[in-house]
């Protein structure tokens, strides 16, 4: 209302001459709930320091952490007067796989192993009562499935509270920035060390603070999508809007960049659909066709920073690949679907892969040791059988109805909803040549931003 104007004479004013509306500020987070979701962070990226957890000694605390945070949170619900846990469909087959793992450790009668796999009728298997042909791995994979559980709970409990899905995402995108910073600066001098370990053997990849090429592509296919979805859930000042898409330019493409150097093969794929499904699933509107423009840019100053410093080492993996299609990877998928064939209903035992795979190497000729099948959904099967399949489709049917209403409809939130899809949807691509999923640190990763998909489908606030 201009000087001296009597009230309501705005409302006559022509349209162009009418102040424009100020964007509704986010809503910030309390304190309690910004020292939650910062709990929550700290546990995948703890995680991934530690060289992704995938050593006992790493993985202990980590996974300890995340189920008092679990327990914490039912505790806290049902003194509320709420019901113990949150999403029920998408935390209850999550809590099955655990259940699964404990019903392969009780003893049962020794008709029973047998009527539910010939591996168990094996001569190796005659003294085997339960249904895991390797206790001891079967009582870690417990603990860890627990663990998920556990961190998917707590993290659907705090992320629909304001500001806490837009807290995460940020403090994800920070993460990657920094791993990616780190893998790069690191290559640069030498790679002889992986923080405070020296290596054996110098690497020409990037790998941040985890040792595998490919596990570290897979982190950075997550993180990526993130920042991405953090930039549009931001509701804030519009008047350096195109300060912070720069912004969000430059940092993606450090992180691209990041990727590249890896060399990993399915990492670079990945990444690729992961931008995809973003510009796919962006809405039609003027702020999908920014979010596009925004997606563009970043993928192409990836590829131009990465031809300027070289693609030669990546692309000769892939003419490598091309040249000889029938590799390592596909050897060992043969031989797991014959250890699937022998265990089909309850699987070898959940943690197991790695014990009994040598008794299954017919088109593995090498005489390496394989700890995983190199495909996270073949182990799964192989581990948990029909019944492992079964939950990991029961939980991904309720995160399809949760997101459902959102994506065949306008909401206000697709375009953060398309990025997050496709950092979901690469990283489950990159589990079919890999075993992003078997990697602690990914895997509480991968469920954070499961939850935030689930909370910005599902929310119309923060």
């Amino acid at each position: 209302m201009g000087l001296g104007e009597a009230p309501g004479t705005e409302a006559w004013r022509p349209r162009r001459h009418r102040p424009a509306p100020r964007p509704e500020a986010a809503p910030a987070p309390a304190v309690a709930d910004r020292v939650r979701v910062g709990v929550l962070v700290a546990i995948p990226a703890t995680a991934v320091v530690l060289f992704g957890a995938v050593e006992a000694v790493h993985a202990l605390p980590v996974e300890i952490g995340a189920l008092l945070l679990g327990a914490a949170t039912v505790l806290a619900r049902v003194r509320r007067g709420e019901r113990p846990l949150p999403a029920p469909r998408l935390t209850l087959p999550v809590l099955g796989l655990a259940g699964l793992a404990a019903l392969q450790l009780v003893p049962w009668p020794g008709r029973v192993p047998t009527a539910l796999g010939v591996g168990f009728a094996r001569p190796e298997a005659a003294l085997l009562r339960s249904l895991s042909v390797f206790p001891s791995a079967t009582y870690v994979a417990l603990l860890r499935w627990l663990a998920y559980a556990g961190f998917l709970i707590a993290a659907l409990d705090v992320l629909p509270r304001p500001g806490a899905a837009r807290m995460a995402l940020g403090a994800v995108a920070a993460f990657g920035i920094v791993e990616a910073t780190y893998g790069i600066v690191n290559l640069l001098v030498g790679n002889a060390h992986l923080l405070w370990l020296r290596r054996e053997v110098s690497l020409l990849d990037a790998t941040g603070t985890l040792v595998n090429r490919n596990h570290y592509a897979a982190l950075l296919e997550l993180c990526v999508p993130a920042l991405l979805a953090r930039h549009w859930l931001a509701r804030g000042s519009r008047t350096d809007a195109s300060g912070l898409a720069a912004l969000t330019v430059i940092a993606g493409t450090v992180m691209g960049l990041a990727l590249l150097l890896s060399h990993s093969r399915a990492g670079v794929v990945a990444l690729v659909l992961a931008l995809t499904i973003t510009a796919t699933l962006a809405p039609p509107d003027t702020r999908g066709r920014h979010g596009r423009r925004i997606v563009l840019a970043v993928g192409g100053a990836v590829l131009l920073y990465g031809a300027y410093v070289g693609l030669e080492p990546l692309l000769s993996r892939f003419a490598a690949l091309a040249a000889a299609p029938g590799d390592v990877r596909t050897a060992i998928w043969s031989d797991t679907l014959d250890l699937i064939a022998d265990f089909p209903i309850t699987g070898a035992g959940a943690g197991t892969f790695e014990a009994i795979f040598p008794a299954y190497r017919h088109a593995t000729t090498d005489q390496l040791a394989y700890a995983h099948a190199h495909q996270d959904f073949l182990e799964l099967a192989a581990e948990g059988g029909l019944l492992a399949i079964a939950l990991i489709l029961a939980a991904a049917w309720a995160f399809a109805r949760a997101i459902a209403p959102a994506l065949t409809r306008r909401h206000e939130r697709s375009l953060p909803l398309a990025a997050l899809l496709g950092a979901l949807g690469a990283v489950l691509a990159h589990a079919t040549v890999d075993v992003p999923l078997h990697i602690p640190g990914l895997t509480f990763l991968f469920l954070l931003l499961a939850a935030v998909t689930v909370t910005v489908a599902t929310t119309t606030g923060e």
